[in-house]
């Protein structure tokens, strides 16, 4: 019988959609913006956001940065895939934030 490792992270917990929401999170993207890039809307993201809270035991957005960042920097994942997924969502992200009309980011 395995050992059960007590706080698995975040990466095992959780499925890839949201593992890649809460790097989103992380880049400081808002449930708006997050629902653009997965292409549904803001209510989807807030229950992805619940189950996501519900799975890693965190309260709240910086508290799930905070974990995540903890543990990328721990090497608790490989750093070459989190450093490519990183900068892949970076990169999606930023096409999003730019190509987005002057007025609407004001409004967001």
């Amino acid at each position: 019988m395995a050992i059960k490792d007590p706080t698995p992270n975040l990466m095992n917990l959780l499925t890839r959609q949201q593992f890649r929401t809460a790097i989103l999170v992380t880049i400081g993207l808002k449930n708006g913006e997050i629902a653009e890039f997965l292409g549904t809307t803001d209510y989807v993201v807030k229950n992805i956001l619940r189950d996501i809270f519900d799975r890693s035991g965190c309260w709240n957005r910086v508290e799930l940065a905070l974990r995540f960042v903890c543990e990328s920097e721990s090497s608790m994942y490989d750093q070459n895939k989190i450093r490519n997924e990183v900068a892949e969502l970076e990169t999606r992200a930023a096409q999003i934030l730019h190509s987005r009309p002057w007025e609407a980011i004001m409004q967001a």
